[in-house]
């Protein structure tokens, strides 16, 4: 405001032209609303007396007050005429009628029917005068109030009720205590908001509904809440390569098609964005090739023979291993395969913490069957994340992308909760999941803290996929200002009209005065500050479809621990460790030059000290031992998509021609003859080895295909 206005005369002129308007025109109000009291009071009198006199009562009282006027202008003994009940007329004295007992009876009975009719009309006339003032004061606040025009709206929880009841039958879940339609539990649910806010109650209150639906769950468990709350021994199936509990995986479990080991690649090893894309795309050609290569040589192949090749062995030997795959063009010049080699097993080296022994599982296979309530926890702790995130994301990738693999059902409802997702590396189904998989009956559910931690590990792309693949918000507080600039832009805009009052005061009373302007504006719904102001346990909930935005206020509901978040290993032995005797160093194995048909060795990978010695031309896989995982749900349904194939290409016919030494045999194996199908095979030196057959498609097969 400008100075000339903030002089003390101007502030005390202000304030008492507008006190003084404000009182002049409460009084007017007022005053016209007393009257209008007023005249329903002598309504209702009036018509109290009508109703309680009769018509020659009311002929007296007519006669009484002419009476009165003439007494008035001509004096006492002026005469009026009166007729009886009977209609005979009389001339009486206006003095004596006034003062008659007649007279006198008549306006007693009047005067009660009146006073009667003036209690009644003052009550009725205040309930009435009441009603009209609460109007006046809604009707000044209404037309105070924005007005929605369009866009989003801002509603409570009861508005929100009311609107799902119209969308579809109830589903299992619920946010905030409002239940979900069936029909928009797979459109996803998003929970962004900072730490210790309230997404994890939020989460556990969703997986309690699941779990009471007997509802399968695939649940990412970042430090072991859920699995105290939830996890069931012998039911539910734990994935942590820390916990004593955690089933064995390996690699080749859940590789049932050659292009899995691609997808293995891309969820293990991620592009880094500080680096040509050249060196995880080369470390993601030799994880490929290792994994196929050993899984054609070896049934049931041991994670020892992964982790020699791809952690033990120098990268010139690896070469020479992978020669004739499709790594072959990935190895140049020493140094670069140095790199290739170096840059694989910042992420290979997670493989060391698995398990070498307990109930062999795979995660495709849980998720095609559908005969139980099981979930699936794929979990770990602050202490371990930064040394297995590498597996953890591919877990929880092969998890949703093998919902991808089921036969569509709507009604199916198979959920996959993703707390702290920037806790992980890069998933690269998600973003593809959250699209796709409600088809499948994928119901998704993920969170985390802040925007920019997303993108720091998602592209910008990436990131806003992630996030539109979810029909449902939960924004609750962000404690950065860009995490919460861009909540208040996912909540979107609202245009409202806008009621603008100004005022006007002069020296004469015709300068007073208020007016009152509608305008329309297009603003935020809610604000940023409004969004860092929440308290904790408190979120927007956004649904989109034209349903209202509504605050939420969560409670909290403390449950039973039913398991122990984490139970370390009893051996703390690393594979490598647990196999380090088996690693000679003067095991040379001679290898056949693709190129020039020349010999070129390399070390071999270990075999048991107590077995017979390895000779030189030998190739010395360890391999696995112990039951593979069954797989009948996947080839049953590969079956009935597919049908039966005759046959096989020339690749498999070729990796079935794959001949291996025997224990005490000294065959050489040619390696061009897996991948080249035209090689012609080398004469063994001696027949008495047999062959193993490998699997279908260079994988292992497994009990049960």
């Amino acid at each position: 405001m400008a100075n000339f206005f903030n002089t003390p005369l101007s502030t005390f002129i202000r304030g008492a032209q507008t006190t003084i308007h404000e009182w002049q025109m409460m009084l007017q109000s007022l005053k016209q609303t007393v009257i209008a009291g007023l005249i329903i009071v002598a309504l209702l009198a009036g018509w109290q007396v009508y109703n309680k006199t009769s018509e020659h009562d009311r002929y007296v009282m007519q006669r009484w007050v002419t009476a009165g006027a003439k007494a008035a202008f001509f004096g006492p003994e002026s005469a009026i005429d009166f007729v009886d009940k009977n209609g005979k007329t009389y001339k009486l004295y206006t003095g004596k009628y006034l003062r008659s007992t007649m007279a006198k009876k008549v306006w007693l009975k009047a005067g009660q029917a009146s006073l009667v009719g003036v209690k009644v009309g003052s009550a009725l006339s205040s309930l009435i005068l009441l009603l009209v003032l609460l109007f006046f004061y809604l009707n000044g606040r209404r037309q105070g109030r924005d007005f929605h025009v369009r866009g989003a709206q801002l509603g409570t929880t009861g508005d929100l009720a009311k609107a799902l009841k119209k969308v579809g039958k109830r589903g299992t879940v619920s946010l905030g205590g409002i239940r979900l339609p069936a029909e928009m539990e797979p459109t996803n649910i998003a929970m962004i908001g900072a730490p210790r806010t309230g997404k994890s109650v939020q989460i556990s209150a969703i997986l309690e509904e699941v779990r009471a639906a007997g509802q399968r769950a695939i649940v990412y468990d970042y430090g072991g809440l859920f699995t105290r709350h939830f996890y069931r021994e012998g039911i539910d199936t734990i994935l942590n390569p820390m916990d004593e509990r955690s089933a064995e995986w390996r690699p080749w479990y859940d590789a049932y098609e050659p292009a899995h080991f691609e997808q293995q690649a891309v969820s293990l090893i991620p592009d880094d964005k500080s680096m040509e894309d050249f060196w995880p795309k080369a470390a993601r050609t030799v994880y490929v090739a290792l994994a196929r290569k050993i899984a054609a040589l070896v049934d049931n192949p041991n994670l020892s023979d992964l982790l020699f090749w791809g952690l033990q062995q120098n990268a010139n030997e690896v070469a020479k291993f992978l020669a004739g795959t499709e790594a072959t063009s990935a190895f140049g010049q020493d140094k670069t395969a140095a790199s290739i080699m170096s840059h694989l097993a910042t992420y290979l080296k997670a493989f060391n913490y698995l398990r070498t022994s307990g109930t062999p599982f795979s995660i495709r296979e849980w998720v095609a069957g559908e005969s139980d309530d099981s979930w699936l926890f794929i979990s770990t702790n602050e202490a371990h994340i930064d040394t297995v995130r590498p597996l953890i994301s591919l877990w929880v990738d092969i998890a949703v992308s093998a919902i991808l693999s089921l036969p569509e059902n709507l009604d199916r409802r198979i959920w996959y909760a993703v707390d702290e997702l920037t806790s992980m590396q890069a998933v690269p189904s998600l973003a593809k999941a959250l699209t796709h998989a409600p088809k499948y009956g994928g119901c998704g559910l993920i969170g985390y803290q802040s925007k920019p931690i997303l993108e720091k590990i998602y592209d910008d792309r990436t990131a806003a996929a992630l996030s539109g693949g979810c029909a449902i918000h939960c924004i609750f507080r962000a404690n950065d200002v860009e995490t919460a600039e861009w909540a208040e832009r996912a909540l979107g805009k609202t245009e409202v009209a806008e009621t603008n009052e100004g005022i006007s005061y002069g020296v004469t009373q015709l300068r007073d005065g208020r007016t009152a302007n509608i305008n329309r504006t297009l603003r935020p719904l809610v604000l940023a500050s409004e969004i860092r102001a929440l308290e904790k346990f408190q979120y927007f909930l956004s649904m989109g479809s034209g349903l209202p935005t509504v605050p939420i206020q969560l409670s909290y509901k403390p449950r039973p621990e039913i398991a122990a978040a984490y139970i370390p290993h009893v051996s703390q032995q690393l594979v490598i460790e647990q196999t380090a005797e088996r690693f000679p160093t003067d095991t040379i194995v001679p290898l056949t030059d693709v190129s020039n048909g020349q010999q070129s060795s390399h070390q071999a990978a270990p075999r048991q000290p107590q077995g017979p010695a390895v000779s030189s031309g030998e190739l010395a896989l360890e391999g696995g031992s112990g039951k593979k995982p069954q797989k009948q749900h996947l080839r049953r349904r590969q079956n009935q998509q597919k049908g039966q194939k005759k046959g096989r290409s020339k690749s498999h016919a070729a990796s079935d021609r794959l001949s291996r030494s025997s224990a005490n045999g000294n065959n050489k194996i040619e390696f061009e003859q897996i991948f080249d199908p035209t090689a012609k095979p080398t004469t063994p030196q001696s027949s008495s080895a047999q062959p193993t057959k490998a699997g279908k498609g260079g994988l292992p097969e497994c009990e049960g295909s």
